[in-house]
């Protein structure tokens, strides 16, 4: 028999733009087990190279979970290229379990954590929504 396989689940979360912040909503409880996670990254990061002064804001209200160094390389990747622009990311909404992880980790000092309403903070980021699927044409959109 051949070995088994996981079937492969397309990274789905929902990106909105609320003024000229970007909102991800990570829609899976754990994202890096359920999801191919590189391509929500690879999408992300061209989507912030596309931009002056990006603004991104993570919405980890359904994620349960955040383990692992592709994880972590992940965001941390997001996080230089936007700081590289002078742009701003924002780690939204984290449930106690991700929470526990970024302060045993000491990434709660590191990254701009809030817990809000989307709008809210998207306010205090100098923004205001269009949403798009987080897919090919996310990649394809300027």
């Amino acid at each position: 028999l051949p070995p088994y396989k996981k079937p492969h689940m397309p990274a789905r979360s929902s990106p909105q733009k609320i003024g000229d912040v970007t909102v991800v909503k990570l829609e899976h409880e754990d994202i890096w087990q359920k999801t191919d996670a590189g391509d929500v990254f690879d999408q992300l990061v061209a989507r912030v190279r596309r931009r002056p002064r990006p603004k991104l804001l993570l919405d980890f209200s359904r994620v349960q979970n955040l383990s692992g160094a592709f994880a972590m390389g992940g965001i941390i990747m997001l996080h230089r290229e936007t700081l590289m622009r002078r742009g701003q990311l924002v780690l939204a909404n984290l449930q106690q379990p991700v929470m526990n992880f970024c302060q045993i980790t000491h990434l709660d000092k590191f990254f701009d954590i809030r817990q809000g309403k989307l709008e809210d903070i998207c306010a205090d980021m100098g923004g205001q929504a269009r949403v798009v699927t987080l897919d090919r044409r996310l990649a394809e959109e300027t």
